[in-house]
C-alpha cells in the first residue's frame, strides 16, 4: 500500500485549487458551460461568468425554466428530467469518490 506524504498532499490540494476551468459544453452560440473541480460554470459568449452551480440540476432549470416559455406539460417533463439528472450526477459524485479513495489506497 502507497502512503502519501503531507508535501504530497499538499502539492495536489494547491493543484485542485489552481486548476482552470475548461469548456464543457457549448449550448448555443452565446451560451457555454465550463468545469472546474468543484462547479460547473454558465458563460456568455464574450466569457462573462453568468453563474456557478455546484450541480447541473438548478443549472439546466435555469437555462430551460427561465429562458424558455414552457408549457404545463413542457414543465412536468423538465422536472422529470431534472430528477434523472440529480440522480446520476449523485451516482457518478460516488463513484468518483470511491475512485478517489482506491487510488489513495493503490
Amino acid at each position: 500500500m502507497r502512503k502519501i506524504t503531507k508535501d504530497q498532499l499538499k502539492k495536489m490540494q494547491k493543484a485542485r485549487r489552481e486548476a482552470q476551468p475548461k469548456l464543457a459544453v457549448k449550448l448555443t452560440d452565446e451560451l457555454e458551460i465550463w468545469m472546474d473541480e468543484r462547479n460547473y460554470i454558465l458563460k456568455n459568449d464574450k466569457g462573462d461568468v453568468l453563474g456557478y452551480f455546484g450541480s447541473l440540476v438548478p443549472l439546466i432549470w435555469d437555462i430551460f425554466h427561465e429562458e424558455f416559455k414552457l408549457s404545463l406539460k413542457e414543465k412536468a417533463e423538465l422536472e422529470e428530467i431534472v430528477k434523472k439528472v440529480d440522480m446520476a450526477e449523485k451516482y457518478i459524485r460516488s463513484l468518483a469518490k470511491k475512485l478517489e479513495g482506491l487510488q489513495q489506497l493503490g
